[in-house]
């Protein structure tokens, strides 16, 4: 942090333009600024004709970084359009996170000289995004993660409690820092995971951002995971498929019958979630099930599960199967089933791709360039090149170019 005299005051300066991506989590924004405080807004005023709105801010409680004592903060909020709503209103209580501001000159000229000037640490959120972060349940989250320090364990069990917050904010938040750290999830056991449990028994937090939690931890490797999943597969309610899902990927798939049995269920999701655990298994019943439903499931999203599981099952048919969407019209299942035949590669896949290539639709033709390139094999190169030059279809060509990563002019084969 910069040096400062004491009782200067202390600038901080947010950037009012609209986030062009992802709001970054709470807990990341606390890792990433020099100074977190909570504070008093005693003034708001303007600078620059508004381009810039400045609030006096009076410290009560700082949580990291240094403030001099006794000294008022100026936050500054940039204006780029004129009309952004203002972050506070005087006498707001407010939690600020915040870190060195560059040393642009359009600020030097227009803000007052002399002391330190810092910025809210993500410039890019929105005031709805900044007001989001005033729910005093984030400030002791915020409070309890910093606590936390580097104990991986203890940050865990910080994290874990907000699953089951009732702001919306902070459970996203929770979940992303978890997953984006590894060595945070592996120290969530069932223990705990407690909050979790009550967390997807409450009906208040919508399903899919229940499913969602699931699925999420146990692919960050949250060891406590299958055991609540277990829990939540054997009530076979909402969150059934999420479970099996979250069972597959962390190793602990039920077993073979209950599975099949799943696959017959009236729930699409459920039927997709028991596909996906049938193509871990090796066995012929499985198999044959996944066949059947590409064959006759009434729905999209089964038949397109089918598809993408056939290219794990290991089995030799899988080929024959696969090349039945690749001669229909389904823009989904063509996809499904030629990134299928791509990943399965075998000399048989390969020929079936460039059946596609020459005589199938134009989606499944131009499905087909990109499969055979991914396949890395010498066989799809070799098709590709010939039908460059062959096929009689511009579109088709102008496809195999791209899949071949070739230069490509201005309106060529137009």
């Amino acid at each position: 942090m910069h040096r400062m005299a004491a009782g200067a005051a202390l600038f901080l300066v947010v950037s009012g333009a609209s986030a062009a991506g992802a709001v970054p989590p709470v807990f990341k924004l606390a890792d990433d600024s020099s100074l977190i405080v909570r504070g008093t807004v005693e003034n708001v005023a303007s600078h620059a004709k508004d381009a810039f709105q400045v609030f006096t801010i009076r410290p009560n409680e700082t949580l990291k970084g240094k403030t001099p004592d006794g000294a008022a903060i100026q936050l500054v909020e940039e204006r780029v359009f004129g009309s952004e709503r203002p972050y506070f209103a005087p006498r707001a209580d407010v939690l600020l996170l915040a870190s060195p501001l560059p040393e642009y000159s359009y600020y030097r000229a227009s803000l007052p000289q002399g002391p330190s000037y810092l910025r809210w640490t993500s410039p890019k959120d929105s005031a709805a995004e900044v007001g989001e972060l005033q729910d005093p349940a984030v400030l002791a989250a915020v409070r309890g993660y910093l606590a936390a320090g580097t104990d991986a364990a203890a940050v865990g069990t910080v994290l874990a409690k907000q699953l089951a917050t009732t702001v919306p904010r902070l459970r996203g938040d929770a979940l992303a820092t978890i997953v984006a750290r590894q060595d945070v999830a592996a120290t969530l056991d069932v223990a705990a995971l407690e909050p979790l449990r009550r967390a997807l028994a409450d009906e208040r937090i919508p399903a899919a951002e229940r499913s969602n939690m699931l699925i999420r931890l146990a692919r960050a490797g949250a060891p406590g995971v299958g055991v609540i999943a277990e829990e939540v597969a054997a009530q076979h309610g909402p969150l059934e498929p999420a479970a099996i899902d979250a069972l597959i990927v962390a190793g602990r798939a039920p077993n073979e019958s209950a599975l099949l049995a799943a696959s017959r269920s009236e729930s699409p999701a459920l039927r997709a979630a028991a596909v996906r655990g049938l193509a871990q298994l090796s066995s012929r019943a499985a198999f044959e099930r996944i066949a059947e439903i590409v064959r006759h499931d009434p729905s999209s999203e089964v038949r397109v599960a089918a598809l993408s599981g056939l290219a794990v099952t290991r089995d030799p048919r899988a080929v024959e199967v696969l090349a039945g969407p690749m001669r229909g019209d389904d823009e989904a299942e063509i996809r499904a089933a030629s990134d299928a035949l791509a990943r399965i590669a075998t000399p048989e896949a390969v020929r079936v791709l460039g059946e596609a290539l020459r005589t199938g639709t134009a989606m499944a033709a131009a499905s087909a360039a990109f499969a055979l390139k991914m396949t890395n094999t010498a066989e799809g190169e070799k098709i590709l090149r010939e039908q460059r030059d062959a096929n009689p279809d511009p579109h088709i060509r102008r496809a195999i170019k791209l899949a071949l990563g070739e230069h490509i002019e201005e309106h060529e084969d137009e």
